[in-house]
């Protein structure tokens, strides 16, 4: 293989933007020290109908886990899991719950396709994925859903009706409960005993906002019908007085944190996922550990220091990746990071360096940890332990906002 090609197949392995989506990808995947995915697996077979949320600063791989998670369940007897990202299937906009509702419906029906045993339940399959298109357009839903083809009408020619749509379900609910039920009629006759959600996506600054308006109903609709599910939180909704009110409808609270990898175990998976994507003749074990703490444990900013550095050493003309292809890269992370940081911010910031201690007073604090300057971690026991980005330290004594 010529150098070009060895290079840009890393490179592309080393994509951090999109989670892990296909079996070549899966086959990237790395446990975590904290096992995400194995609990979710764990936790939803056992209770249909119970939800699940997932939370966590940006890039630490809560879709990653999600999609490891449905890959669990999936090989589980009598589950559907169903993944979807609600940014990819509906322009999400606040009031249109019915809109996105029926694009995660009407993504389930596409999948069961896929599934189908044979040629006869393939057509069932497709029969009812059309029919929900058919639906979605006569209501005029259609158009808020650019990209698919979605809306439900129930499919008596298949199957027989649910037992009894759950007689205390609000009326408001009513219609989404009794789809529910007729897609579980369908599935049974795949030999799927259960659904499981699995939704990404909310945790988006354009549906932050809205979060509680869309997860409300629908994990009242889910509880209804059991169908399993598992949510994608924004982090900030995780924190201070935000917490309340949504969290308490949830069975389990999984926090997704960063490994830290000033711990054996936390810089060890770091090094393993920059192993199993690159080549050791490219990027060898002295860099990847380097680079495993140079990232805080952002494992989007793992894959953003080792691109760098490759890009580098390919750039200089060199055979492999070299401390000095590690420090650009760390360099141009870190001033990334420090960009309009404020004066309080940077003043926190030092602080935090200087003493180890941090304290989130307004949502201005919270968002130094939401965006990852400052990293929170969690403790053998105790409370988090916090620490400023290792690629922000350099920068602190040459910006700005006094002196620490």
């Amino acid at each position: 293989m010529d150098r070009l090609t060895q290079f840009r197949e890393v490179l592309e392995r080393l994509d951090g933007k999109q989670p892990l989506r296909s079996q070549r990808d899966a086959d990237l995947y790395v446990d975590r020290p904290d096992p995400v995915a194995q609990t979710l697996a764990r936790h939803l077979p056992v209770r249909p109908g119970s939800c699940h949320l997932v939370t966590g600063p940006i890039g630490c791989g809560k879709s990653t886990e999600l999609l490891a998670a449905g890959r669990v369940l999936t090989s589980t007897a009598g589950i559907f899991a169903r993944y979807a990202d609600l940014t990819r299937l509906v322009d999400v906009r606040p009031g249109q719950f019915d809109v996105q509702f029926a694009a995660l419906m009407a993504d389930v029906y596409a999948g069961l396709q896929f599934e189908a045993p044979n040629e006869g339940r393939f057509q069932i399959a497709k029969d009812a994925w059309v029919a929900y298109c058919a639906e979605l357009a006569s209501r005029d839903l259609f158009e808020h859903i650019p990209r698919s083809r979605y809306k439900l009408r129930p499919f008596t020619d298949h199957f027989a009706p649910p037992i009894d749509p759950v007689r205390d379900t609000p009326a408001h609910l009513r219609e989404y409960v009794e789809e529910l039920a007729y897609l579980k009629s369908l599935m049974h006759q795949f030999k799927f005993g259960s659904l499981v959600w699995l939704i990404d996506g909310l945790d988006r600054q354009s549906l932050a906002d809205n979060f509680e308006e869309f997860v409300e109903p629908l994990l009242q609709a889910c509880a209804a019908a059991e169908v399993g599910l598992a949510i994608v939180a924004p982090f900030r909704a995780s924190m201070g007085v935000e917490r309340a009110g949504i969290f308490a409808e949830f069975k389990r609270v999984i926090p997704v944190t960063p490994p830290d990898p000033s711990t054996p175990a936390g810089e060890e998976f770091l090094a393993s996922v920059l192993a199993r994507r690159t080549e050791a003749q490219l990027l060898g074990p002295v860099e990847r550990s380097r680079i495993a703490v140079l990232s805080g444990g952002i494992l989007r900013h793992l894959l953003q220091l080792a691109e760098a550095a490759l890009t580098n050493a390919w750039v200089r003309g060199a055979a492999a990746v070299d401390g000095s292809d590690v420090d650009f890269a760390a360099s141009d992370l870190g001033r990334d990071l420090v960009f309009g940081l404020t004066d309080k911010e940077i003043q926190q910031l030092r602080q935090v360096a200087a003493t180890g201690e941090f304290v989130a007073r307004d949502w201005e604090d919270r968002a130094l940890i939401q965006t990852n300057r400052v990293l929170q971690y969690q403790g053998p026991s105790g409370p988090p332990i916090h620490r400023v980005h290792p690629c922000i330290v350099p920068f602190l004594t040459a910006i700005g906002g006094g002196h620490p």
